[in-house]
């Protein structure tokens, strides 16, 4: 009985380890560290999960807005490898010319879940209550069961470039003297961002979504970074923000700004 009840009892350590292993701490090589499935929900704060991953009885895979998070077994069987995805996405950016200085100490949590709820909706009913990306100081949040987490990926980290070399921290966009005050002048002014509107944060969280600088920067950001990785233009229809995709003059700008070269 002792030796059937120590067998049982590894096995179901074994199991359990089975069940974590697809959960997984990147350290990459480029400087952020990528964290997945239950390793990103330890980090994942007042964030919870909206819709999941579930497995049905014929073991096929559906989303449904249970506000549970994914096992991390189906999550990796609904998005397989998207901590190396990610990685390889950091490293063709650095290839091409991107300084790995502006991603040191970034933290990627790509959480299992399809969408994510997001706090503050209850106090303001015009906030999202649902997002598949979040941009914090230092910090990008996916939903990593996304039909595109890759693209929201590069979409937050728009947002954490922005804030590293343009001083737009907090939807920060204002004028100034120096260099990043200099940068944000030229996008705007390159972009036609409408010189109505005030670039104070407060200001910018204000407005609607996809009219605030930030948003159009980190659109912009998303389609020029995964035409330079993939050497083909995304889908117009795949944009967001703003007037739509940027035209080659913009294009230019990301070259030089964060490759340091005209293409």
């Amino acid at each position: 009985m002792r030796k059937t009840a120590l067998f049982a009892l590894l096995l179901a350590a074994v199991l359990l380890l089975a069940g974590r292993s697809e959960a997984s701490v990147v350290e990459s090589a480029y400087g952020p560290t990528i964290y997945t499935w239950s390793d990103a929900v330890a980090k994942a704060g007042d964030i919870i999960p909206d819709t999941a991953v579930v497995r049905l009885p014929d073991g096929s895979l559906t989303t449904v807005p249970t506000g549970t998070w994914t096992p991390d077994g189906d999550a990796e069987a609904w998005s397989p490898g998207l901590a190396g995805r990610l990685d390889a996405l950091l490293g063709e950016l650095v290839k091409a010319g991107l300084d790995p200085e502006t991603l040191r100490g970034l933290e990627v949590y790509a959480l299992p879940a399809y969408t994510l709820s997001l706090p503050g909706h209850e106090r303001d009913p015009e906030s999202p209550r649902v997002a598949v990306g979040v941009h914090r100081e230092g910090v990008v949040v996916l939903a990593g069961l996304w039909v595109n987490a890759d693209r929201t990926f590069l979409h937050e980290l728009g947002h954490h470039l922005a804030d590293r070399v343009l001083g737009t921290a907090g939807y920060w966009w204002p004028g100034g003297t120096g260099e990043k005050a200099a940068l944000r002048r030229e996008y705007l002014a390159l972009r036609g961002y409408p010189q109505d509107r005030p670039l104070n944060g407060i200001s910018q969280a204000a407005l609607p979504w996809g009219e605030r600088a930030g948003e159009w920067f980190a659109e912009d950001f998303a389609y020029w970074a995964a035409w330079r990785v993939t050497g083909k233009r995304p889908d117009a229809n795949s944009y967001l923000a703003g007037p739509g995709p940027p035209d080659e003059r913009v294009l230019a700008w990301f070259d030089r700004t964060f490759f340091g070269k005209m293409r």
